[in-house]
């Protein structure tokens, strides 16, 4: 089957926008206006669960088996940050390590955005799973029914009572995550597309008169856990991906493409960068404007992203080489 370029250039633009997001939220923000963190969100993780949805099948087998060797790559990954952390901090204690395979992110460190980051991961993996099991076994009018029933207690959740944990999480994902697959067939004809932006546009009004200065410039403290608000900001950038799809084509590889083919190792990679940027924003923010200090900081970020993205993947290939050999010596 031909991979759709398509998909990959738009999740490596979201790929981007991660590591812009962190970079205006984490070194950025003592010197980023709060008018460009919260727009920054416009363009984010619901994308990755969004576009998951579009290539989703219902394979049970398949999806666990994509799932299993993510978290072996997780793995790889986390155990490297953690024999890091551990040569600045001696008295590390391996229990730590194992909470981290089990996605517990208690610690961070001195790479603090590596597991600031990591929260989607754990999402993605119990969303993932739940939404192939939906696939599996729920027609597509049952599909559309979940959907109205999570948007619904959504909307409760917002004005109401909030549950503690993950469900607020899940909910608003596996919702994304499901509305991408009953619309991934579609083709938005213009005129749709502007009465649905138009929609959202007076639903998000409406929720502005509502809660006021929590629907603009306060959108970070809706995404943590996510409530209707960014909902509605979220499905801004998913409408667009949905217009776009099939007007749009890539017939060759580019460096978007690239990038969202390697998301996971990008997103690794932007965790260790971001958390060592601070030196040189602590250097240059009495000197430099805030947009050219924001542009330099954010190419610098994705320049050695990129640089340790590739040295990741190697890692990550070196080490499934070995198991394989391990596999095949004991066979």
């Amino acid at each position: 089957m031909k991979r759709n370029l398509f998909i990959d250039v738009v999740k490596g633009i979201a790929t981007l926008s991660v590591i812009f997001i962190h970079t205006v939220f984490w070194s950025g923000e003592r010197y980023v206006p709060s008018e460009i963190r919260s727009l920054s969100l416009l363009i984010d993780v619901p994308i990755f669960f969004f576009l998951s949805g579009f290539t989703s099948s219902g394979n049970i087998e398949r999806n666990i088996h994509r799932l299993l060797k993510l978290q072996i790559t997780y793995m790889v990954f986390i155990t490297l940050i953690y024999f890091y952390c551990n040569f600045y901090n001696k008295d590390l204690n391996w229990i730590i390590l194992l909470n981290w395979y089990l996605h517990d992110y208690s610690f961070s460190g001195p790479l603090e955005v590596v597991m600031g980051s990591m929260w989607y991961l754990k999402i993605y993996f119990i969303t993932s799973f739940f939404g192939t099991i939906v696939l599996k076994y729920c027609s597509q009018k049952q599909i559309s029914i979940l959907i109205g029933i999570f948007i619904i207690c959504l909307f409760y959740f917002s004005f109401h009572f909030y549950p503690q944990g993950n469900t607020g999480y899940i909910l608003t994902y596996l919702s994304f995550f499901l509305i991408a697959h009953q619309l991934k067939n579609i083709n938005l004809k213009p005129l749709y597309a502007i009465l649905c932006f138009l929609l959202l546009l007076f639903i998000y009004y409406l929720l502005y008169l509502h809660f006021g200065n929590k629907a603009t410039l306060l959108i970070r403290y809706q995404k943590f856990p996510p409530n209707i608000i960014y909902f509605v900001y979220s499905s801004f950038s998913l409408l667009i991906i949905v217009f776009l799809k099939g007007r749009i084509k890539f017939s060759k590889n580019n460096f978007l493409s690239y990038i969202g083919q390697n998301a996971i190792f990008y997103y690794f990679a932007q965790g260790i960068i971001c958390s060592k940027i601070y030196a040189l924003v602590k250097l240059w923010e009495n000197f430099i404007d805030w947009p050219i200090l924001l542009l330099l900081i954010f190419s610098i970020n994705v320049i050695l992203a990129t640089i340790m993205a590739y040295i990741l993947k190697k890692i990550d290939y070196l080490g499934w080489k070995f198991l394989y050999f391990i596999k095949n010596k004991t066979m």
